[in-house]
């Protein structure tokens, strides 16, 4: 369609992700290129086999073969690592093989080192893509042991980056008597991914905390508040009910969080319109305190305290 007379064997997979090119070339193919990805955007056909996130990298390609646009290949150009990168590439990383470090595969790891499979997220999790409208807040804290190499370079790169500009505009606050700032933990409890099959369902399967609360409820109230005591219900399906709210619930597994939410013995617990909740589980009784990275009015509230029923 977008090339009738070519072969397909010319179109090179250069992306362009990333390309050197003279201006000149580019203001031969910028249009071209522009027109085809479009037309890709919109192309059912186009949509079942190629991600949207891709199209344009096609459109690329596809219109560089057809204007007769050859690229040098150079295998050792860029590397793409991530958590579950394979020994060879490690090694050619190791010994600095390649000139570009292409940053695109997340690196999410379990607290115990353990990487994590595809359409996942660690308890650890180093992902730009939590940063999209928000600057990473200095420092970051560091992986954990058993992390590959390239996570534990590029961690130090946006340290290091960040450390170095005069007037980086978000920092860990310097007194313990702040609330600290969210970064790296704490990001599984994203409402996609607890309905996920990589969510909740396999923190029931390898949880013992989670086996153990699951299909409990707790009578709860809260200091002060007017209202009478409201049942929370903690689903073995991961949803939480508390009232009238209902959301969901799992592991909270972050460091930072210390005594507050100790690692292996706290929940979270959310409800829609940033109603979040840590729980330190204790024997017959929970207390639900606001999730402290949110700046929100809610985070200002007072904690719930349950007693199982």
């Amino acid at each position: 369609k977008y090339w009738p007379q070519g072969n397909y064997k010319a179109v090179q997979p250069v992306g362009p992700s990333p390309v050197l090119i003279h201006l000149r070339q580019l203001e031969t193919l910028y249009q071209k290129w522009l027109d085809i990805s479009m037309d890709l955007r919109s192309n059912t056909a186009a949509e079942s086999v190629i991600q949207g996130w891709v199209q344009e990298m096609w459109g690329y390609s596809i219109a560089a073969a057809s204007l007769g646009i050859e690229h040098t290949l150079v295998d050792n150009f860029q590397v793409e690592p991530g958590a579950l990168s394979a020994p060879g590439q490690l090694q050619d990383f190791r010994e600095g093989k390649h000139y570009i470090f292409h940053y695109t595969y997340q690196f999410e790891y379990m607290l115990d080192g353990t990487p994590c499979l595809p359409w996942n997220i660690g308890e650890w999790s180093l992902d730009k893509r939590h940063f999209n409208d928000v600057h990473p807040a200095y420092p970051l804290p560091l992986p954990p042991a058993g992390a590959n190499e390239a996570a534990v370079w590029l961690h130090s790169a946006w340290n290091e980056a960040m450390g170095a500009h005069p007037n980086w505009p978000n920092l860990q606050p310097s007194s313990a008597k702040r609330p600290p700032k969210q970064t790296l933990y704490g990001r599984r409890r994203l409402d996609w991914f607890s309905r996920h099959d990589n969510g909740f369902k396999q923190e029931l399967s390898k949880s013992a905390l989670v086996k153990s609360m699951a299909s409990k409820r707790y009578s709860c109230s809260r200091a002060g508040a007017a209202a009478a005591t409201e049942l929370l219900s903690l689903t073995g399906t991961g949803d939480a009910i508390l009232g009238a709210m209902q959301g969901r619930w799992g592991t909270m597994n972050d460091p930072v969080l210390a005594e507050a939410c100790p690692v292996g013995e706290c929940l979270f617990v959310d409800f829609p319109d940033g109603a979040q909740y840590n729980a330190h589980v204790a024997p017959q009784t929970l207390e639900l305190h606001p999730n402290p990275y949110l700046q929100s009015a809610h985070a200002k509230t007072a904690p719930w305290k349950c007693t199982e029923s």
